[in-house]
């Protein structure tokens, strides 16, 4: 009769998500090509919306009437309460909370409380998920590869969220389903979404607002894209950067 060896004896090998093998040339310019081809279409969405003046349909001052009568601090607590109910039913994207966001509270205000906000549910999402689920989960995914991620997320589960999250690798609502059947802490998990939420908010609640007025020269446009690209791309610097440590470790060790 075989025994299951406990966590601390599982052999800590490299997982393909968090530890890929050298790649060759074309596979390694594949993420940057992809992202090229993202902007591209991005910046044709972004023309046929100021060319077909699409900004007409969006009635931002019937938003601002909806949130006047809770008054100024009122407001955002209602938007935070919406934030949290629309996390937890899983059906609202978070480019839309931070976009109405920013036009009702503006740049800096609208991310502060969408990062609040969706902060909050996740991690309110996180525990019920885990709730009604996760014994399910860990009877069934007993494989030892399943077993060593859970053991890396419970270590360093800080950085692993805090990259998907500011790379946006996964969608918001797929990303906070998933997270609820590994063994990531409440404590790393709420961290890692508080700061990894910051360039995505920036990106959409002041994105929205250039998009949305008329006035904003396409030069703007394509600037706020570029610094756009520039801020997402810092991840990558960090994971190839924490990369070469993690490989010196082992070449010393």
């Amino acid at each position: 009769m075989s025994t299951k060896p406990p966590p601390s004896q599982i052999p800590s090998e490299p997982l393909p998500i968090f530890d890929p093998p050298p790649k060759p040339l074309f596979e390694r310019l594949k993420p940057w090509l992809t992202g090229l081809l993202l902007g591209l279409c991005g910046v044709g969405a972004v023309a046929a919306f100021r060319h077909y003046e699409l900004a007409q349909y969006v009635d931002k001052e019937l938003l601002s009437t909806w949130m006047a009568p809770f008054g100024p601090w009122g407001a955002p607590a209602v938007f935070v309460g919406l934030c949290i109910v629309g996390t937890l039913i899983l059906v609202t994207p978070f480019s839309l909370m931070a976009g109405v966001a920013g036009l009702l509270f503006g740049p800096a205000w609208g991310s502060f409380w969408t990062i609040i906000g969706c902060t909050l549910g996740s991690t309110l999402l996180l525990f019920v998920l885990r709730m009604l689920g996760q014994s399910w989960v860990e009877k069934r995914f007993n494989h030892p590869r399943w077993q060593n991620l859970n053991q890396r997320l419970e270590t360093d589960g800080f950085y692993y969220i805090l990259l998907v999250r500011a790379l946006s690798i996964l969608p918001y609502t797929v990303f906070n389903t998933a997270c609820a059947l590994v063994k990531v802490r409440y404590r790393d998990f709420f961290l890692a979404n508080l700061v990894g939420l910051i360039p995505a908010a920036l990106m959409y609640s002041y994105g929205t607002r250039l998009l949305l007025d008329p006035t904003t020269p396409p030069a703007v446009l394509l600037s706020f894209a570029a610094g756009a690209a520039l801020l997402m791309a810092t991840p990558f610097v960090l994971k190839q950067t924490r990369r070469r440590r993690r490989k010196q470790q082992r070449n010393h060790g």
